[in-house]
């Protein structure tokens, strides 16, 4: 769903928020991309 450069451009506020992991990562963008989607939808 998202590529490796999507991840780096986020890394840095991750890791600000404590999120260090890439699956953790991943996790959350696909969580905000799922509620944007929802709310783009309605």
């Amino acid at each position: 769903m998202f590529s490796e450069d999507e991840l780096k451009s986020y890394e840095q506020l991750f890791n600000q928020l404590g999120i260090t992991s890439k699956e953790e990562q991943k996790q959350v963008l696909e969580f905000m991309y799922s509620i944007g989607t929802l709310i783009y939808n309605k």
